[in-house]
């Protein structure tokens, strides 16, 4: 979708790869799988929620989507520790979760620049 913001867009990115990873999880690993499946869309979700809010509220909702990405982090990174992904893929991810969270700290001193004029 065009309309989307950049951010958005990458999100959407984010989640066709991780979808890919993680459908090769074993069974075991439920609960990881299911976190960061969760996480994922609970990000795509969010950034809408904040695309269409304003003031506190969207802050509030770039402040969530943080988390939720250092939560992904932490959990890739338990998976990496395990054994269930390769370094190569860790690596992979780790970048995709940077360029998002680079985006967001980007987006929330936009918000407070504009704030102070």
């Amino acid at each position: 979708m065009k309309d989307d913001l950049l951010i958005i867009r990458k999100v959407k990115q984010t989640i066709d790869y991780f979808d890919k990873i993680i459908s090769n999880f074993p069974n075991s690993e439920y609960v990881i799988k299911n976190n960061i499946a969760d996480n994922m869309y609970n990000i795509l979700e969010l950034c809408y929620f904040a695309n269409v809010n304003s003031g506190n509220i969207r802050n509030k909702y770039q402040k969530e989507i943080i988390v939720k990405i250092m939560m992904l982090d932490y959990y890739f990174n338990t998976s990496y520790k395990k054994d269930i992904i390769t370094y190569k893929k860790y690596k992979t991810v780790s970048k995709f979760l940077l360029e998002i969270r680079k985006m967001m700290y980007g987006w929330l001193n936009y918000e407070k620049k504009e704030k102070f004029v």
